[in-house]
Formats: structure tokens, sequence, C-alpha cells
């Protein structure tokens, strides 16, 4: 009776995606079937979708979702397992997903129906349509819509698609290539942006790389004519070679009429050209304008300078636009600085990890490891926890101790200003002692536990015996794999790092010493 009842109320929320009422009603439901957290949350996300941002009720809302979130937002998730890679709950249901879209009809129709899904974003090296082609006819609720990695495709197929009145809905399309791929030609582009069922689109980046090219001027002029990009908002033309014809030709154009952001990093103008684009009109009516690596050319074509270089043009623009980006260098999902970030599987796996920080700042090691002695149990089962606790920590940690001995002898002579000690879990536990001339500039607090991260090479570095067993247990359950979190990874990292830590007990350390283990970077003791 159960499974009736709540097939049908979200059949009705699939039916009627913009409706609140089924939603609510779901809510209800879940509340009745002992699942309170999960309808509190759909109900927190309905009132804040329209809630203002200065109502003074919104905080508290916030904070709430965010907990609940933290706690249950994985869970919730696991129906799509790893068909799906990144996700954003939108008034209490999965709305974006980052999705392989390269694969049967049927297969992304079974996913797509699992929820009121109404954004889809691949990120893979594309080549194949035709699924989503053959999928078209129910793709109508979509109004999201994102490709960055086109490879080689089928421009008769990309034609089908941009001309479909299944996707009239759509207000983001990327269309972004691999830089290594082939271009969509100019014919198919130009016909998909003078489409009737291009109407409703915000967003828009077609025939771009991120790298080295932009929009030909074919396409510039088909965005132009177009009496269906009114409502853009937001417009992708990094690298892109423009004239002065060409901007004042977009500037008039309905595109432009009510543009809000622009992306113009990496484009190489000339002087006189970057005069022209700041005195246009539409200049001011931007609320974000990308600059990043924007540059002066001479009529060779040889770059000047860079426009951030330049007083005249970086105040110029800092006047006209309320945000100007003159540092980020790459918008993409891999940088994860694109206009939606959400739960990923990666991040489930990253976050009992990052935990570990509690015990580390604490110097509770003995606590560290009983605390993922347990979770490596609650998730892989006695046995396998048994077989870490056996594993030779005890010798491992006076091959540290040796090693950190020598570290700190060779720390006055190369004057060094910090020690990483750094593990590679996935080749034989490889590791060593890094002394480096500089302190990290990442750490901002001792709370912070960033990704591992580059830095110069070490001053002096003392090699750590390998440790095979450790890598062994690691290789079968890696800390990624899956989509649950990995208790032996996790239990064998929690036992290198109290090691560590207890070996830096015995002894007066004069600068910051860091434990790195690919995944993570924690500040283990601090001077003082």
């Amino acid at each position: 009776m159960r499974m009736v009842s709540g097939q049908a109320l979200l059949k009705a929320i699939l039916d009627s995606p913009d409706d609140d009422a089924p939603r609510l009603a779901y809510a209800d439901w879940l509340e009745s079937q002992g699942e309170p957290e999960r309808g509190e949350f759909i109900r927190i996300q309905c009132t804040l979708d329209p809630m203002p941002a200065n109502d003074p009720g919104r905080p508290a809302l916030l904070a709430r979702e965010a907990e609940l979130l933290d706690q249950y937002g994985w869970t919730w998730a696991e129906e799509f397992g790893t068909e799906i890679t990144e996700w954003v709950y939108q008034r209490g249901f999965i709305e974006r997903v980052e999705m392989s879209l390269e694969r049967p009809a049927d297969q992304i129709l079974a996913t797509l129906s699992k929820g009121p899904i109404r954004h889809v974003r691949d990120t893979g090296q594309f080549c194949d349509l035709e699924g989503v082609v053959e999928a078209l006819p129910h793709l109508e609720r979509l109004t999201g819509l994102e490709f960055w990695g086109f490879y080689a495709i089928d421009d008769r197929l990309l034609a089908k698609l941009l001309n479909s009145p299944h996707l009239k809905n759509l207000r983001t399309l990327v269309l972004q290539h691999d830089r290594n791929g082939n271009l969509v030609k100019n014919k198919v582009l130009v016909e998909g942006l003078l489409s009737p069922y291009r109407g409703n689109l915000r967003e828009l980046a077609v025939n771009v790389d991120g790298v080295w090219r932009g929009p030909s001027p074919k396409i510039l002029l088909a965005m132009a004519r177009s009496p269906y990009l009114a409502n853009l908002r937001k417009l992708n033309l990094s690298h892109t070679i423009l004239t002065g014809d060409l901007v004042r030709t977009l500037g008039q154009s309905p595109a432009f009429a009510h543009l809000e952001a622009l992306d113009l990093g990496g484009c190489r103008f000339s002087p006189q050209l970057w005069d022209e684009v700041l005195r246009e009109t539409w200049v001011p009516r931007l609320n974000w304008l990308r600059l990043s690596r924007a540059a002066t050319v001479n009529a060779q074509g040889f770059t000047i300078d860079e426009l951030k270089d330049i007083s005249t043009y970086r105040s110029g623009f800092d006047q006209r636009v309320r945000v100007v980006d003159w540092e980020t260098e790459f918008i993409d999902p891999f940088s994860r600085n694109t206009n939606w970030q959400g739960l990923t599987w990666n991040d489930r796996q990253r976050h009992p990890l990052r935990a570990m920080n509690h015990w580390v700042q604490a110097g509770d090691y003995a606590g560290l490891e009983d605390q993922y002695r347990r979770l490596c149990q609650d998730l892989a089962g006695a046995e396998v926890r048994a077989e870490i606790d056996c594993l030779p920590f005890e010798e491992y940690e006076e091959a540290l101790q040796i090693a950190f001995r020598k570290a700190l002898a060779v720390l006055p002579k190369k004057e060094g200003k910090a020690i990483y000690l750094r593990i590679r879990p996935d080749l034989r536990w490889m590791g060593s002692f890094h002394v480096q001339a500089n302190d990290s500039t990442e750490f901002q607090g001792q709370g912070e536990v960033p990704e591992e991260f580059a830095y110069e090479g070490p001053v002096a570095e003392i090699k750590v015996p390998d440790f095979p067993e450790a890598a062994q247990v690691y290789e079968r359950q890696p800390l990624h794999s899956g989509i649950r979190p990995s208790g032996p990874a996790l239990y064998v990292l929690a036992r290198t790092a109290a090691a560590c830590g207890r070996c830096l007990l015995k002894h007066e350390i004069p600068v910051p010493v860091y434990f790195s283990c690919m995944h993570a970077v924690f500040c283990m003791r601090r001077p003082g």
C-alpha cells in the first residue's frame, strides 16, 4: 500500500514539476510513513524558494536545510547510484544532475524518471547523440542541457536536437568542446540559434572550449539576428575573435538587450577595439564580466599586455561593471566553479576523512583510531576490521619516528619553515617527510582540511619505508569506490594519521607539521 501511494504522489510531482502542492502532499505522506526529516526538508526548500533574500526567517531555514543535507543528502540520492555523479536538490527533490548522456535512450529516461529532473550536465568526452535524440519526445520538462566535452559529433543529430520542439523550455544551453574535438558546423548552429524553440534561453555557450577558440563570426551574426534570444541573461564569448562591426551589431541586438553576465575571458583585441567595448552602452547593465587573460594585441596579432595590467582598462571596466573577474582562469565543472555545484559521491567519501580533523586538532589519537575502527566494522564487517587491527602499525610508527628525527635534524641547516609527511596510499603506502623552505598559505585556520595541493619542491626529503600491508587493504576498497564511504580505507588512514601524531608528541617542534594522504591535508601541529 505504501509503494502504491508513494508512487502515485511521485507521479503527480513529475507531471506538474512547477507546482508545490504535490510536493507538500508527498512531504505529509513521508511524515506519516516515519520519514519526518525528508518531509521537513521538502517543506523547508519549498518555503525558501520564493522567499526574499532579506526575509528575517531565512537564516534559520538555511541553517536547518544545510544540517539536513549534511546528514541525509547522500542517503536520499542512493536510488540513483552511480548513474549520477553530482546533484542539486531544489524544492525538496533532485532537479539538477551530472550524468552521462552517451548511452541508450531507455537508460537515460530510466534515470530521469526517478525524480523531477529539470537540468542535466554531461562532462565526459562526448561523441554519440543517438540516445539523447531518441529520448527527445520525453525531455520536455528539461530547462537546462549542458555538454562540456563534445568531441566528434554527428552534425545531423545535433541539428535534430537544436531544432526539437521538445526542448523549447530550455533556459540553459551549453555546447562546450573538448579542446581537441571537432567544432560543430556553422550551418547547424546558425539554424539552431534562429529556431523559435530557443525563446526561453537565459544562458548560452556554443562552440567554445575554454582554452583557445570561441564561436565564429557567422555564429555571432546568427546570435545578433535571432529574435528568439531576447531573454538571454548570460553569454559565453570567451576566446572569441570580434571586430568593431560585430561588437556594434551584437550590442544593438535582442541578445544583448537584457544581458547581465558576459564572459570575454581570453579575448585578444586591439586597443582600439577594447576602447570601443568599454564605451558600449550595454556594459553598465552587466552585473558580471569576465576578463581573465583578456589582452591587447598589435596589428600582427601578437600580445602587447594583459588587460588587467593596463590601468585605464582595469579602472574603466571596474567602474562600469558591478563585478569584473580578472583572475579566474577556467570556469567549468572540472574546476567546480560553474553557476551550480552540488553533492557528489566523492564528497561523501571524503566527508568522514575530513572529519578526522576533530581528533587531530584535539591530539586525541586513541579516540581517532577507536572512532574509525567502529566505522570500519559498521561498513565492512568485523573480519576486515580485525585484519586492520593486526597490521604492524607499531613497527610503522617506529619507522616514522626515525625519519621524523632526521627531518628535525636537517631543519635548521636548511632553514626549513614547515614539514610535510606525504603518503601515497595507492603506491605501496610510499611516504616521505618533506622539509619545506616556506609554510603553506593554503591553510587559513586549524579547522580547515584542504585537498592535496602543489607546493615548491622540498629543500630536504627523508624517505619513510613503504607499508605494503596497508596498501593491500586500501587497494581492495579505496577511498573513492562506489557510493558509500570505504570503512577499510578510512580506518587505515586514521591509524596512519594517529601514528604520525604520536611521533610529534615526543618532540619540541619549531615549525608547523602537516600530514598529506592524497585526498586531504591535515595540520597536525603548530609551534606553541
